[in-house]
């Protein structure tokens, strides 16, 4: 049922809550399931979620605030960076033009791929941003500026060679360079025409384009370094990309021999370069703007200068339970960035395995079952779903988990699913009314689904007083077959006569529930003895072989419109008894070495029966030993007197497999 109702691989459910109709394919918006403790290997989550401490919770809330404000800036800055700057990656060309070297470095963070910001310390980041210096923007030429970031990436870049520039020489050489240049262009253009385009004469093309080519050669070898590098840019220089008028300045610089038109040039690169550098200061400056994400950043700032605390009642509790169920100190720890741990005994807890948390495994499933409550108290979930939450607990953990699950999901809706009846008398003892009980069945031919428990058989379930009060003054008008009734009852009393102290008593029932003892005696004069009814019953004198010979209980012992649950009980009891009996008999009476003054109890007498090593003895004890109808606790009440266990722990089907499967055993033997 909780693997269908979490969604398990084939499985399906359909239901309707509040007038919604839900399905397997939506129940995350419904339910938030507690697995049984083979389900809670790990407790899953992170420590917002079982933490929720005004403070510890603000910072929670405020660091996820934080997170995603950054995030968010810093995707904006990412996309303005390569957008408009042309920096796409850590290292840039005008990184070194960035005066301010944190700046410099959040640029090259922001721009890497695999950090994109996350290297930032943002205490600092607010810091140096507020330090920078408060300027107007700067006025500048938008094609200038794109033709300086875009001339500085390239490899060949005009504007580093022309910075280098420190001196030139007074030349024309260039300026016939140039022509050259553009005659030669034009000769290959129109190398099959005749005639000169110009003046149309007739020209050898040939001759006169390898004429050219030669002056060219000749006029560049003629040039010192820096004439050549400028004769470089001048020849990757066209009037439509150079906003600078590079090409225009170079050719008059070198044709007048003044090195002032370079400088002016210079001057103004540096200009543009400072006009860059102002710019990525007035995008970072932007950031400050932010507000309310710089205040919020300055008191999670404050709280984390704090130790964390558990002020929460509930995580004050569970670390009281904790301490003193397995003496371990359960605590919160901050790590180097701040993020707040819970841990036990100095080792973190969540998203643990087992083996790494050096817990036994009573210690384990306590702690995770805490945990999960708590979990599931802060679920914005509208129901939650327990399965089987004390099983394979002592009574001190499952006081404390039935007190948890009462105290942390008080405000939720719960549907617990458990076979175990010390559960539901544990919550109704902690908190009177506080569920509605059903059975829960399951098997093809039987009544199915979810099947309320009356009001009058759920006290009966859990209070042994009102159980004892209903066979003393309430039980006579709702039998049906007053026989039957005394003799399921037989494991019962003989509990019951343990628990009072009447020695005598369980020594006469005692007998009766061994099916090699032939003792009779009087059931109802035992009942009466007991439970001292306000009714009379008709006497019954009975021994072992009488139950033996008794045929298959009716289908009604008792009222089952007013206590269904309690007639199955019964029918049970009866049918558990009879099998019992019915095996100690067959084999005391085959195996002579059975002794009953040794081999009391039905384990002995199995053992005894089939001690051997051979495969029909192995056979034989193994499936004797694993039936559940024969060794059942309950059939002897000794250790738990809840009389409703042996109907909650099989079904109508199990158990007339399990009948049928002993009788013809004990036929073949």
């Amino acid at each position: 049922m909780v693997k269908a109702l979490a969604g398990g691989d084939e499985t399906e459910y359909a239901l309707s809550y509040e007038g919604e109709d839900y399905s397997g394919e939506d129940n995350n918006n419904l339910f938030h399931i507690i697995n049984d403790q083979n389900g809670r290997n790990i407790i899953q989550g992170e420590t917002q979620d079982f933490i929720i401490g005004s403070n510890i919770r603000k910072e929670y809330l405020l660091k996820a605030s934080i997170d995603e404000g950054f995030s968010r800036e810093f995707e904006r800055f990412n996309a303005k960076l390569k957008g408009t700057f042309g920096i796409k990656k850590k290292e840039f060309s005008l990184k070194s033009s960035i005066n301010n070297k944190e700046v410099s470095e959040y640029i090259s963070d922001l721009a890497n791929s695999k950090s994109k910001g996350k290297g930032i310390d943002k205490t600092q980041f607010c810091e140096i941003l507020s330090s920078l210096p408060k300027t107007e923007p700067p006025e500048y030429d938008d094609k200038k500026l794109n033709f300086l970031i875009s001339d500085l990436n390239n490899k060949t870049s005009l504007i580093k060679v022309i910075k280098t520039l420190t001196d030139i020489e007074k030349t024309d050489s260039l300026q016939k360079i140039e022509e050259n240049t553009d005659a030669i262009k034009l000769l290959k253009k129109y190398e099959e025409m005749p005639e000169c385009i110009v003046c149309d004469h007739e020209i050898n093309q040939e001759t006169l384009l390898d004429k050219k080519i030669d002056s060219k050669s000749e006029r560049i070898k003629a040039l010192n370094d820096a004439t050549k590098a400028i004769s470089n840019v001048i020849s990757n220089t066209t009037e439509e990309n150079d906003p600078f008028g590079i090409k225009k300045t170079s050719l008059s610089a070198l044709k007048n021999g003044d090195i002032n038109e370079i400088l002016i040039l210079q001057e103004e690169f540096n200009n543009y370069t400072e006009i860059h550098e102002a710019l990525i200061y007035e995008l970072f400056k932007e950031f400050l703007t932010q507000k309310q994400l710089i205040e919020d950043l300055k008191e999670y700032t404050k709280l984390t200068q704090e130790d964390p605390k558990l002020t929460d009642e509930d995580v004050l509790l569970i670390k009281t339970f904790i301490n003193e169920t397995i003496e371990k100190e359960i605590r919160l720890d901050r790590t180097e960035d701040n993020t707040i741990l819970l841990t036990l005994s100095g080792k973190e807890i969540l998203n643990q395995g087992r083996d790494d948390l050096h817990l036994s495994n009573g210690e384990q499933n306590f702690i995770s079952i805490i945990f999960e409550l708590l979990k599931a108290k802060n679920s914005d979930k509208e129901i939650i779903i327990l399965d089987d939450p004390i099983s394979s607990f002592d009574s001190i953990f499952k006081n404390k988990i039935a007190f948890s699950i009462i105290k942390f999901l008080e405000k939720k809706k719960q549907i617990i699913f458990t076979h175990n009846t010390d559960l539901i008398q544990l919550l109704e003892h902690q908190y009177q009314g506080c569920f509605t009980l059903y059975q829960l069945n399951n098997k093809d031919g039987e009544e199915n689904g979810l099947i309320p428990i009356t009001k009058k058989e759920q006290k009966l379930l859990i209070y042994l007083t009102k159980l004892v009060d209903f066979f003393r003054k309430d039980v006579s008008p709702e039998l049906v077959n007053e026989k039957e009734f005394l003799i399921s009852v037989i494991p019962f009393m003989r509990g019951y006569a343990s628990l009072i102290g009447d020695k005598e008593s369980k020594k006469k029932l005692t007998s009766l529930m061994h099916g090699y003892n032939n003792e009779t005696h009087d059931v109802s004069q035992l009942y009466t003895t007991l439970f001292k009814p306000t009714f009379t019953l008709n006497t019954l004198p009975i021994s072992a072989q009488n139950i033996i010979s008794t045929s298959a209980p009716c289908e009604e012992i008792i009222d089952t419109n007013s206590y269904p649950l309690l007639n199955r009980t019964l029918r049970h009891l009866l049918t558990y008894l009879k099998l019992r009996l019915s095996v100690e008999k067959k084999l005391v009476d085959k195996f002579d070495d059975i002794d009953p003054t040794i081999h009391k109890m039905l384990t002995q007498i199995i053992t005894q029966a089939f001690g051997g090593n051979s495969e029909s003895d192995k056979a034989a004890r193994i499936f004797l030993l694993s039936r559940k109808t024969l060794l059942n606790e309950f059939n002897h009440f000794d250790t738990n007197m809840s009389i409703f266990q042996p109907a909650i722990d099989i079904t109508e089907t199990m158990l007339e497999k399990e009948k049928n499967d002993i009788e013809v055993f004990l036929k073949k033997l």
